[in-house]
């Protein structure tokens, strides 16, 4: 019953997106901009609406005096981790369907909100057997590792189509290079797929890349938390205003409120690295190791930040799969060893 919390969570989400955008005003300011004859109108036609409401958040984090421009570049760091486990998922070996699709998973989760989309991604993750992938199991072998070739272009993916476009608007800050930034899915996948035409077949397994992309990004997000904390120890209310959204009902605003986006920013952060948090108990193998994830969690949390205290778990997980991995092989090289040892007594003995 307890896989159930993630479409909990999904609604919990848009229950407070609702609160969020009605008291904030953001619909009757989006139809304002969009009445007939307007420069919006006639620039986008039937469309207005839905662009101007994607472009909303654009328009308020962009301002130089933006409250939650800060924000949405931490964001971008923290969501490094969920993106990498949708980009490792999709090329494991034998990894169900429902998880191979990264580009679609991505694309609507970046244009539904990483809030709504990822407790539902977490779902299907557990449900269909794909957070254990059978880590405690003495007969695993590399039927659901990933290769090489696939862990190379993750990473050429993730760090030329992700980070580095997120590093241009961080440091542009314009509405072009947030459009521009915003197609970053289509980049990872288009990059993916380039480097696999480019790269010969290796079919061997690796363990390595996968472990060394979590582990920086493990590092990038701690130090990222850390900074964004120690600015802001001095005074709590402060502190408390930039990680935690609003738990009160919102009153509604005659007019658009500067800081809605920012509610929906930290929302959106929260509840879907909770929904990862909670997906990352399947890994556990009992009840003790289970226990041991939830006070990582807390602990690193922190301490580090949640979405260092995900990628931990991530790379545990990584850890286990390569032991398991490396059992099965160490076992036949025993047992290969001892083969030629023996085969070695006995000719010396037929010698004889």
């Amino acid at each position: 019953m307890g896989i159930f919390v993630f479409p909990l969570v999904s609604a919990i989400c848009a229950l407070s997106f609702r609160n969020v955008i009605f008291s904030a005003g953001l619909g009757a300011d989006t139809s304002s901009k969009c009445d007939l004859g307007t420069p919006a109108f006639q620039t986008f036609g039937e469309l207005c609406v839905p662009v101007m409401a994607f472009l909303a958040p654009a328009d308020l984090f962009l301002k130089p005096d933006s409250v939650s421009w800060p924000y949405f570049q931490y964001s971008m760091v923290i969501f490094a981790p969920l993106y990498l486990l949708i980009q490792v998922e999709a090329v494991r070996n034998n990894r169900p369907l429902i998880l191979s699709a990264p580009l679609i998973i991505g694309t609507v989760l970046a244009a539904l909100t990483a809030g709504l989309i990822m407790p539902l991604y977490c779902f299907a993750f557990v449900l269909s057997g794909s957070a254990s992938l059978q880590i405690w199991s003495t007969e695993y072998d590399d039927e659901f590792a990933v290769n090489r070739k696939d862990a190379e272009a993750v990473a050429f993916g993730v760090i030329v189509g992700y980070v580095m476009p997120s590093i241009a608007l961080a440091v542009f800050h314009d509405l072009l290079t947030f459009v521009l930034w915003f197609g970053f899915q289509g980049y990872m996948s288009a990059l993916q797929t380039t480097w696999r035409i480019g790269r010969s077949d290796t079919p061997q397994v690796d363990t390595t890349i996968v472990k060394g992309l979590y582990a920086l990004t493990f590092v990038v997000t701690s130090i990222t938390h850390i900074v964004h904390v120690l600015s802001r120890i001095h005074d709590i209310q402060l502190l408390k205003g930039f990680f935690l959204p609003p738990l009160s009902a919102l009153e509604p605003s005659p007019t658009l409120s500067p800081t809605w986006d920012l509610d929906l920013f930290q929302w959106d952060v929260v509840l879907s690295l909770l929904a990862v948090m909670v997906a990352t108990l399947w890994f556990a193998k009992d009840g003790k190791q289970r226990s041991m994830l939830l006070i990582w969690h807390v602990a690193a949390t922190m301490t580090v930040g949640p979405s260092a205290s995900v990628c931990g778990a991530l790379l545990w997980r990584e850890i286990c799969l390569t032991k398991a991995l490396e059992g099965p092989k160490e076992k036949q090289k025993t047992f290969l060893n001892a083969s030629v040892a023996l085969h070695g007594v006995t000719s010396h003995d037929s010698s004889l």
